[in-house]
């Protein structure tokens, strides 16, 4: 079922290039990166790392994850998109570990309500960053997040630099 859910997404993705080019020139960029240099990330449930690492702050995905990658060698930092089966793709960032698997710090079950689905009926597409050009990122921007205020082709060269192998 993964693996379904998975191609679904990328599939989405190059629809949305397709539309943006066409839309307006250019504005496909990020999604384009996004497809050159992402991966397609296995979530698992929250549990497998219950104790190992802390929970962040709803709504802060990216100060969540960087902070995480910071502070934990073995994960990667990761942003791009990140779905559930019948939603639209939203903007995230997350770590991974040294087997590709999520690490959720940001969308937590909530155990009262249906708001936030658990997380293995996520799925997610994104660029792996390296922890040190990421921090370096973070201090010149000024915020968290590389995605954000990233409008040209320069930008994306100069981003191009930090992706993790």
């Amino acid at each position: 079922m993964a693996e379904v859910v998975v191609n679904n997404l990328r599939e989405h993705v190059e629809t949305v290039c397709d539309f943006m080019a066409q839309a307006a020139r250019g504005s496909d960029l990020i999604y384009r990166f996004y497809l050159d240099h992402g991966r397609d990330y296995q979530s698992v449930p929250w549990e497998t790392w219950e104790g190992a690492f802390e929970r962040g702050e709803p709504k802060q995905c990216y100060a969540n994850a960087e902070n995480l990658a910071v502070f934990h060698d073995d994960l990667t930092y990761v942003e791009g998109l990140a779905t559930r089966l019948g939603a639209l793709p939203i903007p995230h960032a997350w770590c991974v570990d040294s087997l590709g698997r999520v690490v959720e710090p940001t969308w937590l079950p909530d155990p009262e309500s249906d708001s936030i689905p658990p997380v293995e009926e996520w799925e997610y597409l994104g660029v792996p960053f390296k922890t040190d050009w990421l921090a370096n990122w973070t201090l010149d921007q000024g915020y968290y997040g590389i995605f954000g205020n990233c409008f040209t082709r320069e930008m994306l060269d100069e981003i191009a630099k930090g992706v993790a192998t």
